[in-house]
This record gives structure tokens, C-alpha cells and sequence, in this order.
């Protein structure tokens, strides 16, 4: 309960207000602007001149534009789209911090009962709940990485399931689809095991 409150006290307050960092507002529009048809998935569009009178807007990768531009489409253009979409990143991040935690402490069944403790160590990075608070890209990010490292420890645990290598691969390749070459950093999982 402790750690709960800490993560939406932390970030909740800060996301009920309607100011927006500049990165978020950014991201938003090019999301809203895909969800209503200006742009398409491969060529997004912020305004007509974009960024720089670049044709389109490339400055990041596409995806995490795609899947919210799915929640403007369901909830419409309201400012608080992009807050249930952030709200939803914080509960998969801490879902599965929760079961990678039970996964590599399986054999000790006391210590996977304390999955909270590296949700609240987690949260309390400055950068972390700073993240949230502006619906950053690397929420999205987080969530695909952290799926990739489970389905990477499993796959060790288990030796020779490729299906679960592939698998690892093709959530590696959304993590980074969504923020770029930081989501390539899971390769490193399996020598570092």
C-alpha cells in the first residue's frame, strides 16, 4: 500500500493539472493529429511545416504515436486521453516490475512477496516519476523492455526455447521502435545473467 501511494502521489497530482511538459504536448498532438487522419503511421505530421519545414515528423520512432493515437480514436480529444494512457503505462510497468521480481525470485517464495520494494525504489527516481508526470515516451518503452527481460529469463531458465528468444527479440524491436536505440539495451540481458 506504501509503495501504491508513493507511485500515485508522486505522479497523479501532477497529472490532474492541465499544463503539459513541451516533449508531451508535442507527442499529444502528434498522436491527435494521427488519430483524426493528418499523417499516417509512416510519415506523422505534427503542423504543416513540422519541425524545422521537415515534411513530416521524424523524431522519433512511430510507434508509441500509433498506439496512442488508438486511445484518441476510443476517448476522443479530450487533454485527459493522454493521462489515462499514462496512468495505464505506470500500472503495466508496475504489473510486470511485479512479475519480474516473482520470476527471479521463484525458489524463494519470501522474497517474492516483497515485489513492492523495487516498485517504490523504482518510482523514487527523480527521472522515473518525472517521466510520468510528462507522459515521456520511455513509459511505453519501459513497459516492452520489461517484457523482454522476462521472456529473456525465462527462455534462460528453460535453455534452448527459441520461441521465447524470438519472442524477447520482438518486444526489443517495439521498445526501440518506440524510443530508438535505448530499447535495444535488453540484448545485454543475457551475458550479463
Amino acid at each position: 500500500i506504501i509503495s501504491l501511494s508513493v507511485v500515485f502521489g508522486l505522479t497523479l497530482p501532477v497529472l490532474i493539472q492541465d499544463a503539459m511538459f513541451q516533449d508531451a504536448v508535442l507527442y499529444s498532438s502528434v498522436a491527435h493529429n494521427l488519430s483524426i487522419g493528418h499523417g499516417t503511421f509512416w510519415f506523422p505530421q505534427y503542423s504543416a511545416l513540422n519541425l524545422e519545414g521537415i515534411p513530416s515528423f521524424h523524431e522519433q520512432p512511430p510507434l508509441v504515436f500509433g498506439i496512442m493515437s488508438l486511445f484518441y480514436k476510443l476517448f476522443g480529444s479530450s487533454i485527459y486521453v493522454e493521462r489515462v494512457y499514462t496512468v495505464l503505462m505506470i500500472v503495466l510497468n508496475i504489473y510486470f516490475i511485479r512479475v519480474l521480481w516473482k520470476e527471479v525470485y521463484l525458489a524463494a517464495n519470501s522474497y517474492s512477496k516483497m515485489w513492492w520494494l523495487p516498485v517504490f525504489f523504482w518510482i523514487i527516481i527523480p527521472v522515473c516519476f518525472w517521466s510520468f508526470r510528462n507522459n515521456m515516451i520511455e513509459n511505453t518503452m519501459g513497459v516492452f523492455i520489461l517484457i523482454s527481460v522476462i521472456i529473456s529469463i525465462k527462455s534462460i531458465q528453460k535453455e534452448n526455447f527459441w520461441l521465447g528468444w524470438i519472442t524477447s527479440g520482438l518486444f526489443i524491436f517495439l521498445a526501440s521502435f518506440s524510443k530508438g536505440v535505448p530499447g535495444f539495451f535488453p540484448i545485454v540481458l543475457p551475458l550479463i545473467w
